[in-house]
């Protein structure tokens, strides 16, 4: 945990300092990868412009409404508090996106197939932000008895949610010091003593995550699309994938439906559109080829 990304001669938190550098080289990856598909670099650059501001925008409107539980209008009113929900800067990003193609007139499918390697970049970087600054935090790696020491069943469900990946030999989990939140989580629960040096061992699931957005970036980046929006289409997936499967490692969140989190439940209703989406245009492709073998025949 190093909150302060620069600390002299100015102050630069790790956070945002993190967010800046994802932007950056994600722009650089769009912008290459916009004249290859035939786009003006200049539509990158006013996309990137506005996403600066969209972005974080969702993020802290998702943070109000739903952890603070604040109404629509007046969750837009609090201009500070809250924290960020990515998955509220990626609808909203999503949505920029798309709005500036309708109004610019682009190729809408070809304009997300560009962006989408770039938003699995940020990502990745903002996750590593995530974790020097001490949020997102993971589950702690313990036996079983110290979980027994806690008396709210849900709370224990929240910090140990799979207990085969959350013993005590886990050779990847780190401890936080007493100014992190994961150490005051975990002496509420009754888990530290106030006396205690640092935190339990918890999972860094921030960096689980980055390293997943890094390799679906890769991956995205090399894929050739065959069709347009299919690169986008993989995005999609692929990290409504990687966002569920985290979540069970995550000791920020607490369940909300069926056991699962918002997060899980807002990943799995984008793998279902997305699955909806593959095979609407699977289908339609398979339409579109039966006149060509019937006149070739």
């Amino acid at each position: 945990m190093k909150p302060e990304f620069i600390s002299y001669p100015i102050h630069i938190s790790s956070y945002p300092a993190l967010l800046l550098i994802g932007f950056f080289f994600g722009y650089l990856l769009a912008r290459k990868r916009a004249l290859r598909a035939g786009l003006a670099g200049r539509h990158i650059d006013n996309i990137v412009l506005l996403l600066v501001v969209a972005g974080p925008f969702g993020a802290r409107l998702f943070s109000r409404l739903f952890e603070m539980h604040l109404g629509f209008w007046e969750a837009l009113k609090v201009l500070n508090g809250g924290g960020l929900v990515f998955y509220g800067g990626f609808i909203v990003s999503i949505l920029t996106v798309i709005l500036y193609a309708l109004i610019v007139r682009l190729p809408l499918l070809t304009l997300c197939d560009v962006a989408a390697p770039s938003a699995a970049l940020g990502l990745a970087f903002g996750r590593i932000g995530c974790f020097m600054a001490g949020c997102c935090w993971g589950d702690v790696c313990v036996d079983s008895a110290r979980i027994a020491q806690i008396s709210d069943p849900a709370a224990a469900y929240q910090v140990w949610t799979v207990p085969i990946l959350s013993g005590p030999r886990v050779p990847f989990a780190v401890t936080f010091p007493k100014e992190s939140d994961i150490y005051e989580q975990h002496q509420k629960l009754g888990l530290i003593k106030s006396d205690s040096p640092r935190s339990l061992p918890v999972h860094p699931a921030q960096l689980y995550e980055s390293a997943m957005a890094f390799l679906l970036c890769w991956l995205l980046a090399r894929k050739k699309s065959v069709r347009p929006g299919q690169v986008a289409l993989g995005l999609l997936l692929g990290y409504a994938v990687i966002r569920f499967s985290v979540e069970f490692l995550r000791a920020d969140n607490s369940p909300v439906y069926w056991g699962m989190t918002l997060s899980q439940v807002i990943s799995i209703l984008m793998a279902i559109m997305c699955a909806i989406l593959i095979v609407a245009r699977k289908a339609g492709r398979d339409e579109a080829t039966v006149p060509v073998l019937a006149a070739s025949g």
